[in-house]
């Protein structure tokens, strides 16, 4: 079917002249279920982080530009900080990008929780005023963790390394 162009020039229409449509392929996903490690979160229940989702993803999509989705009153929306707790039985999706073609559509991700690695409970004796970065030093020359960060209350992001430690708050500590 071909289409044609016209357009109106104060009480003129001009001579049609063809138009033609140069399509550009779409990526293409599909609906995925992958596993990813868990915390529980500040309410409870199992929670990951937006960066671990995408991580995830960009395992199955390696070529792609992976863009993580949440729902609002089944509406999509961008998931932008990396750091934002997701619960694993909340609704969540993704998007991605190939290079050379236009953003897919919306595809539904189903999460996992991962396999846990059993820990041995550990003790260390610190100062009662210390910094997040201290205490994040210690932990690592003490236990052999690799980049500790701690989280505390409510937050989604790291504590600051200058921040002191507030012993009375919910302390999520992770390397």
């Amino acid at each position: 079917m071909g289409y044609t162009y016209a357009k109106n020039v104060y009480r003129c229409v001009t001579s049609p002249v063809a138009l033609n449509f140069n399509f550009t392929p779409r990526s293409v996903a599909k609906n995925e279920q992958i596993s990813v490690c868990t915390f529980i979160g500040y309410y409870g229940g199992l929670h990951t982080k937006v960066k671990d989702i995408k991580d995830a993803l960009q395992v199955l999509y390696p070529t792609a530009t992976i863009t993580v989705l949440g729902s609002s009153s089944g509406n999509w929306y961008v998931q932008t900080n990396p750091n934002s707790e997701v619960s694993i039985t909340g609704y969540s999706g993704f998007k991605i990008q190939e290079a050379g073609k236009c953003e897919s559509l919306p595809y539904v991700v189903r999460l996992a929780q991962n396999d846990t690695t059993p820990v041995q409970a550990q003790s260390i004796t610190t100062c009662e005023e210390i910094m997040a970065g201290e205490l994040a030093d210690q932990l690592q020359a003490t236990y052999g963790y690799t980049n500790v960060e701690i989280i505390a209350g409510r937050s989604t992001a790291p504590l600051a390394r200058t921040a002191f430690v507030d012993w009375n708050t919910a302390l999520l500590l992770y390397s």
